[in-house]
């Protein structure tokens, strides 16, 4: 029986700690000098990297389909068409709003200004989508529908709306765009859900943020990074 709790406070580790450790680097870099904001955030890059490298097992969790990835990255182009709309029409930001930074007015130039956004565009469409499906989708969702917190047992199938809203409320307060990323993660899990696969959720988020990281490098509307 102690190896069995072991296991499970290990597993609980794996899912988790790279997600909490990218928001807490994401809470934190906005209040620090401007100047030093590339640098940190390149920091916690690297830290939820090795973070996850640590905890690479955790990766047994996703088995890619092809069939999945294709019917993820359908629903992540709707979730980007959808995304920035929504949330202009939210009428309220109780978390406020995103830091708006702008690598081009901070005063960056040639190889430095090239090498963060690269490590920025990574960071958004990426490492974001993986470890937030981790801890979001295959842990969050999955544990509160669990009675006895063995969430690796639980069939996400089979797993019903209640969960799913309730994690799917805790992702849209995390987020400055809360109402668009509600309805966002009650799409990911739905993918989740009928795929059975984290690859297709990880797929959607994968290009949902890619886009948007791509659009915002286009427009420059920096308070959507």
């Amino acid at each position: 029986m102690a190896t069995s709790t072991q296991d499970n406070g290990q597993d609980w580790r794996a899912y988790c700690l790279p997600g909490i450790v990218m928001l807490a680097v994401a809470t934190t870099a906005p209040y620090l000098p401007k100047p030093v904001y590339p640098y940190i955030y390149s920091f916690g890059v690297v830290l939820v990297s090795l973070v996850l490298v640590w905890y690479r097992k955790v990766f047994r969790d996703i088995k890619w389909s092809a069939t999945a990835i294709a019917f993820g990255a359908a629903v992540g182009l709707i979730v980007f068409a959808f995304w920035i709309p929504l949330d202009q029409l939210t009428p309220f930001h109780f978390t406020g709003s995103r830091d708006a930074y702008d690598p081009f007015a901070a005063g960056h130039a040639g190889t430095t200004l090239y090498a963060f956004l690269a490590i920025r565009l990574f960071g958004l469409s990426v490492l974001t989508p993986v470890v937030e499906e981790l801890l979001w989708r295959s842990f969050l969702v999955r544990y509160i529908a669990s009675r006895d917190g063995q969430f690796l047992k639980v069939d996400i199938a089979r797993v019903g709306w209640g969960p799913i809203c309730s994690a799917s409320i805790a992702f849209g307060i995390a987020h400055t765009e809360w109402l668009s990323a509600f309805v966002c993660a009650i799409l990911y899990t739905a993918v989740y859900k009928r795929t059975r696969s984290l690859s297709a959720s990880i797929t959607a988020h994968i290009v949902t943020n890619l886009a948007l990281g791509l659009w915002i490098l286009h427009s420059h509307q920096w308070r959507y990074w």
